[in-house]
Parts: structure tokens; C-alpha cells; sequence
């Protein structure tokens, strides 16, 4: 409960000080979803379409052009039902998923793995709180992964229990991993799309190591039925996942390389959390190569000094455990022996770190631009929708927290073992000690920046009301001398669109159609290029133009 309630207020604090009325991030990305999330809120009522929300007007599927957000839907519309503005409905949304991702991780680690309460808690608030995610509050999609902790539980159920389990229990935990699996595809793109990969790459270090290979083989002897009928409702759980984004995929294609290039992590990403943080932010100062990324922003991977140097320490002990997996009935390692069982779950606990050390090395950036993620990009499917090859940490926080939870419950177990009083307590402090520094290096941020909803919602009122409820489509312009961003105007534009029920012209997304070039609000050609969208679309009715002048 303690690291609990200490990682939400560490991600949520400017919100507690505000008595919420600060929305956390930027007003880009966070305006963006309360727009798609209100768009799909009114196609539930029959007031739209769920896979066309009326932006980029008149272009169809144009929730396919970033991620669909269907579990913050879901809950956004239960709340929206309830009474709450469209802000407060967001922030209740991403407080309630990051409690979530949280607790999930907890119960799989405690209940899923028979962990002890604290080093669950632990590795629970290392996935749920880290300064990487922190980072990237402003991307609300990455906030919500509880979907994946969720999948691994009912994973891990099975494999335990897989040689006395009855095949109907069998198949219900590997459906129930299956659907999580679905769900998160359609919640966020990313985090679902790393965790496939990684299995990948476990999995093909799992079938070479005899022992693994001889575990995964009486699984599949025991549970192939079973396997079968999960495979099949994570396959039926793809086909609205890919007719919402094959169509756009065979229309507009993926993200060019030279656009993914951009934002591939080099070696020092990890060792940087950001100008704000209090221990590490004079390295801003202090490496110019750090203020030159090209989205710095993407770049901010640091999990601090104390979780680096435990993350070499497993790195290495995953690579000695492997070594020294075949000589004999027992695995000594961590100053416990294992055998049968325990053998086995130690070792794929390594391949868990081997493959997360191989993801590591494939997503880096070597000197001159060049990167082994090229060769996946070009040839694992769906890569070519992954833009933000850095945010991969995110997941990757999943398995690290796992194998460190158990790291951390072995050391405390040798500690107490340890005969020698004054042995038991220097190793003991100096575990504390450890777990200590490596929670003060995750939040020692300053409150997020934020923005004032009542504010947004003032204004979101206004400039509402000036758009006559006659329009059919409309499109927006700019008063000179207002200081936002072309981005910002657009996401006006879905604001007032979802808000009041017409379509606009105007969009933003990780996409957009071809020709259409009304994302240059300021250009004095502005008015052509809407003139020309409406021709190249048919649209010969008249349609309204709104100024943005507040």
C-alpha cells in the first residue's frame, strides 16, 4: 500500500495539489485522446461511427490512423454516463489504469509467482512508477498496461499447474492470457506489439537450451488441445484489431525509416532521465550529444544508476546461470541450489534477461545512424507502424521487475540465513540500501507540467458556441498573434467537432490522408488547400469556417 500510494502521488501529485483541476502532460497529445475518447463516447449513442470519428472529414477509418484507446473508452464512457466533463473523465481514466498497472503487477507476482508481499511491491512499483514512464505521462496510452501483467498471470497458472490441470481450466487461463493479449492490442499498439516480439525472441532462446526445450515439449504434449483453443481466441481477438488497421496500412503504408530512424535510442539514452530530474538533470548541461537528439524527449530512458548496475549484475548472472545450465542435475546460483521444476523456471527466468538484453542491443543506435532494428523493421510484421523504437523500455520495465523481484527475495533469504550477526546486517543494510536509492531515483521529479481544464473547458465552450448548429462540416482559421501551435489549432478542431456532434475538416493523428494539407493553418495559401480538399473529396455544400481567437 505505502510504494502504492507513493508512485500515484508521484504521477499524479500536481493533480492532488490542484484539487484536479491540472491535467498532467502537455496540451497535445492529452487534448488529442479526450477528443477521440469523446468521439467514440457519442458514436455509442448511436451519434457516430466507432471507426470514422469525424475528423479528416470525409475520410473513412480514421481511428485506425493511431491507436484505438478501446479500454479507456470503455471506462471513459461509464464515467461520462455518470455526469463528469469530458477533463475530469480523462484524469479519473489515467489515475484509475496506472493504480491498475500497479496492482496487476503485484497479484502476478505475488499470487502468479508465490513472491513475498515486499519484493512484489517492489518489482510491481519498478513496472507501474518508473522514470521512464513518468517521462512519457503525456502519452496517455502508455499508462495503461495492466492488460500485460494480467496475460503473464494467467500464463504462469497454466505452466504450474499444466501436469495436473484438466484441459477445459487449461484452455480458460490460456483464453483469459489471450484476450488480455487482444485487449491491450486494441488499448495501445505499442507496449502489446514489444511484448509479441520479446515472447519471440524468448521463445527462440527457450527452444535452444535442452532443458527449456524439453519443458516447452511436455507442455505441448500435455496441453495441446488447450494451446490450440488459446491460439484461436487470440486469433479471433486479431480480426477487429486488423480491420481497423489493415485498410490503413494498405492505403497509406507504414512509418518511413528515415521518421523511425529518428527515434532509436543510443548507449547514453539510458543513462539520461531528463533535465528535471534531481539528481541526473545536470547532465543536460554537461553533454551536448544529449541536447541534439533529434526528439529528445523519446530519448529520456534512465532507470537511474542503482537499477542500471542491477540491471549489468542480472545481465551477467543470466549469461553465468546459462553457462552452467547443462553440467549437472543442480543449478547453484544466487547461494541456493536448484533442482527438476526450480531448475528450469531459474533458467527461463535468464532467457527472460537474455531476451531483454538482445531487444536492447537490436533497438540501439552504433555511430552514424546505423541500427540492427533496420533488419526488423523490414522484416517482422507491424514493425513498420513502430515510430518510437525507444519507448520498447516501457515494456521492458515488465520482465526486468519480474527477475528483479525475485533477485531481491533470494539476496533477503541469504541474508537471513547468513550465521554471522554482523554479516547478516551490513548485507542486509546494504540491500536497503539498494532498494532505497533505486526508489528515491524514480521519483525524484518536480510535479509534472500541466494545464488547467477548467480553463480548456471555459474555452472549449466558447469557441463551441460560435459554430452555428446549421454546419454540416466545418474547418478552422487562426487569429494572428495567438501563441499555439499548428497541432494545437487541429485538436481544436476535434474538440469542438466531438463536443458538439458535426465533422470538421481538420485532424491530427499519428496519420493523415493523402493530399491533405490543411495542417498549414498559418500559410496564407490556407484557404486553397481547404478549397482543394473539398474538391478532391466531392464536397459541393457549403461549409462553415470557424476562427480560433481565444
Amino acid at each position: 500500500i505505502a510504494l502504492g500510494v507513493l508512485g500515484i502521488w508521484q504521477f499524479h501529485n500536481v493533480e492532488f495539489y490542484s484539487r484536479f483541476d491540472l491535467v498532467p502532460g502537455g496540451r497535445g497529445d492529452n487534448r488529442w485522446v479526450v477528443s477521440i475518447l469523446e468521439y467514440l463516447y457519442r458514436a455509442g449513442k448511436g451519434l457516430g461511427s466507432f471507426t470514422s470519428p469525424a475528423f479528416y472529414y470525409p475520410s473513412e477509418g480514421t481511428l485506425g490512423y493511431s491507436d484505438a484507446y478501446l479500454t479507456h473508452a470503455l471506462f471513459y464512457g461509464w464515467l461520462r454516463n455518470l455526469g463528469l466533463d469530458i477533463f475530469s473523465c480523462f484524469q479519473i481514466c489515467v489515475l484509475a489504469f496506472n493504480l491498475l498497472n500497479y496492482v496487476c503487477c503485484f497479484l502476478l507476482l505475488n499470487r502468479g509467482l508465490s513472491l513475498r508481499v515486499a519484493p512484489s511491491a517492489l518489482g510491481a512499483f519498478f513496472f507501474a512508477f518508473n522514470a521512464p514512464k513518468f517521462n512519457q505521462i503525456s502519452h496517455t496510452q502508455l499508462q495503461c498496461l495492466f492488460w500485460l501483467p494480467l496475460a503473464l498471470w494467467a500464463a504462469a497458472a497454466w505452466v504450474r499447474g499444466a501436469s495436473s490441470m484438466g484441459r477445459a481450466r487449461a484452455f480458460g487461463l490460456l483464453a483469459a492470457a489471450a484476450l488480455a493479449l487482444d485487449l491491450q492490442l486494441l488499448t495501445a499498439f505499442y507496449p502489446a506489439w514489444f511484448f509479441l516480439f520479446w515472447s519471440l525472441l524468448f521463445l527462440g532462446f527457450s527452444i535452444c537450451l535442452r532443458e527449456t526445450r524439453d519443458f516447452l515439449k511436455g507442455l505441448g504434449r500435455r496441453q495441446g488441445l488447450p494451446v490450440l483453443g488459446g491460439a484461436a481466441v487470440l486469433a479471433a481477438g486479431l480480426v477487429p484489431f486488423l480491420g481497423l488497421y489493415l485498410p490503413v496500412i494498405r492505403k497509406l503504408g507504414g512509418k518511413d525509416y528515415s521518421e523511425v530512424q529518428m527515434m532509436i535510442p543510443d548507449f547514453w539514452s539510458f543513462l539520461w532521465m531528463g533535465p528535471r530530474h534531481g539528481w541526473w538533470g545536470w547532465i543536460w548541461d554537461a553533454c551536448p550529444a544529449i541536447r541534439h537528439y533529434p526528439v529528445e524527449g523519446e530519448e529520456r530512458l534512465g532507470f537511474g544508476i542503482t537499477l542500471g548496475v542491477a540491471g549489468i549484475g542480472l545481465a551477467l548472472w543470466a549469461l553465468g546461470t546459462l553457462r552452467q545450465s547443462g553440467r549437472s542435475a543442480t543449478l547453484r546460483t544466487l547461494g541456493m541450489e536448484f533442482k527438476g521444476d526450480r531448475k528450469t523456471y531459474v533458467l527461463f527466468g535468464a532467457l527472460a534477461l537474455l531476451s531483454s538484453l538482445a531487444f536492447v542491443l537490436l533497438g540501439l543506435q552504433y555511430g552514424r545512424g546505423f541500427s540492427p532494428w533496420w533488419l526488423v523493421y523490414e522484416t517482422v510484421p507491424g514493425a513498420q507502424g513502430i515510430r518510437a523504437v525507444s519507448r520498447y523500455v516501457i515494456f521492458l520495465a515488465l520482465p526486468f521487475s519480474i527477475v528483479l523481484a525475485f533477485a531481491v527475495q533470494a539476496w533477503w533469504e541469504r541474508v537471513r540465513r547468513e550465521k554471522k550477526r554482523s554479516v547478516r546486517i551490513w548485507m542486509g543494510g546494504a540491500v536497503l540500501l539498494a532498494v532505497g536509492a533505486a526508489l528515491l531515483e524514480q521519483v525524484d521529479f518536480p510535479p509534472y507540467p500541466a494545464f488547467s481544464k477548467s480553463r480548456e473547458l471555459n474555452r472549449l465552450e466558447y469557441l463551441s458556441e460560435k459554430l452555428p448548429a446549421q454546419c454540416r462540416a466545418f474547418y478552422v482559421g487562426v487569429a494572428p498573434g495567438l501563441p499555439y501551435s499548428a497541432t494545437d489549432i487541429q485538436i481544436d478542431a476535434m474538440l469542438i467537432s466531438a463536443v458538439r456532434g458535426i465533422p470538421t475538416l481538420n485532424g491530427y493523428s499519428g496519420q493523415s490522408p493523402r493530399n491533405w494539407d490543411l495542417f498549414k493553418v498559418r500559410s496564407p495559401k490556407y484557404d486553397g488547400y481547404v478549397q482543394n480538399w473539398l474538391s478532391l473529396n466531392g464536397i459541393t455544400y457549403p461549409v462553415c469556417g470557424l476562427g480560433i481567437d481565444r
